[in-house]
């Protein structure tokens, strides 16, 4: 077994450790001991129990982010293009008043100015 291999099925333990005992009562120990591995090995890939623990929240916040910052990138590009349409639009209605007025505009921000 390859070494992330092992250090992902370690991780999938402690969650179900975790699950069952809670943090205050989950050690390296039993982590090891649902494995049916040495505590040593547990040690060989994560230096504390505080550093598994903090490896199995970054594990699981990546699950949970991943498909979050789809969610906020495709809202953000939805935003971009609303945004873009506006400003056309805007630019569409400053040049038909152009024509009716015979006053050239070009727009600044929000409203027009004197070309």
């Amino acid at each position: 077994m390859t070494s992330d291999s092992i250090r992902d099925r370690i991780l999938d333990a402690t969650v179900d450790v975790l699950r069952r005992h809670g943090p205050a009562k989950t050690g390296v120990v039993d982590v090891a001991r649902a494995l049916d591995m040495s505590h040593s090995n547990v040690y060989k890939h994560f230096a504390s129990k505080s550093a598994l623990l903090d490896a199995v929240a970054e594990r699981w916040l990546a699950q949970v982010m991943a498909p979050l910052s789809k969610i906020t990138a495709d809202k953000n590009a939805r935003a971009e293009a609303a945004e873009g349409a506006a400003a056309r639009a805007r630019g569409s209605e400053a040049q038909e008043g152009a024509g009716r007025s015979g006053i050239v505009c070009r727009l600044r921000g929000n409203h027009c100015e004197r070309a």
